[in-house]
C-alpha cells in the first residue's frame, strides 16, 4: 500500500492536515524527550550492577511521570487564556451596547 494514498483521507481538509502534523509533532517531541534517557541507561545499570534490560524500565517511568505531571499542566487554555470565537462576539456585541447606552 502507498504511503500517499493510505494519508489521501487524512490531508483532505486544512483542518485535518493541521491535526496530523501537531501528532506527528507531539509524536517527535516525547521520542525526543525519552531520547537523554534512553541513552543514560547503561551508566546507571553499571552503577547498581542491573542489566540493560532492567534500566529499561527508567524509559517507562520517565515517560510515565512525564505524562502523568509535565503533560496536563502544560495546556495551552491556561497559557492563552483561550476564549472561543462565539464568546468573544457576544462579549464585543454587549460591551458595545453597553457603552451606547452610558454615552446617550
Amino acid at each position: 500500500m502507498e504511503i500517499r494514498g493510505a494519508l489521501a483521507p487524512l490531508l483532505t481538509t486544512l483542518e485535518k492536515r493541521a491535526v496530523l502534523i501537531a501528532l506527528s509533532a507531539a509524536y517527535m517531541l516525547v521520542q525526543l524527550a525519552s531520547l537523554p534517557v534512553g541513552l543514560s541507561r547503561p551508566t546507571p545499570a553499571r552503577h547498581f550492577g542491573a542489566g540493560i534490560d532492567d534500566s529499561a524500565w527508567l524509559v517507562v517511568i520517565y515517560l510515565l511521570m512525564l505524562g502523568a505531571f509535565v503533560m496536563p499542566d502544560a495546556h495551552p487554555v491556561s497559557y492563552f487564556s483561550y476564549t472561543p470565537a462565539s464568546a468573544r462576539a457576544s462579549s464585543s456585541s454587549s460591551r458595545t451596547a453597553a457603552g451606547d447606552s452610558a454615552s446617550a
